[in-house]
């Protein structure tokens, strides 16, 4: 089954000015859906995958979140509080004892 991205981008083809006439064909737009992620593939699930296999670049991402959030005027420990609970939420990693556990080789 096709991503929703690529469901989403296939059925914009019966939006456009040229085919807005066009009667809605289910079976093509899902086809061309298969055919985009053949070729683009699927760049959330891309991502998730790399960051859960190098738990270092895992903890980059946490740390540029909680420095933003730090930037909009939270304190350091809600920082990386709200940071961890959305690399768990968002791509299902454990980071709140990130700093204990990054670039640790060995």
């Amino acid at each position: 089954m096709a991503s929703s991205f690529a469901i989403e981008k296939a059925a914009q083809v019966w939006c456009r000015p040229n085919t807005e006439q066009k009667v809605v064909d289910i079976a093509l737009t899902e086809t061309f859906a298969d055919v985009i992620d053949e070729v683009v593939g699927n760049p959330f699930e891309a991502l998730k995958k790399a960051l859960q296999e190098d738990f270092d670049y895992a903890w980059v991402w946490h740390c540029n979140i909680a420095c933003a959030m730090m930037d909009a005027g939270g304190t350091h420990k809600m920082a990386n509080k709200a940071a961890a609970i959305f690399m768990k939420n968002c791509f299902d990693i454990d980071t709140k004892d990130g700093e204990k556990r990054a670039f640790k080789k060995g």
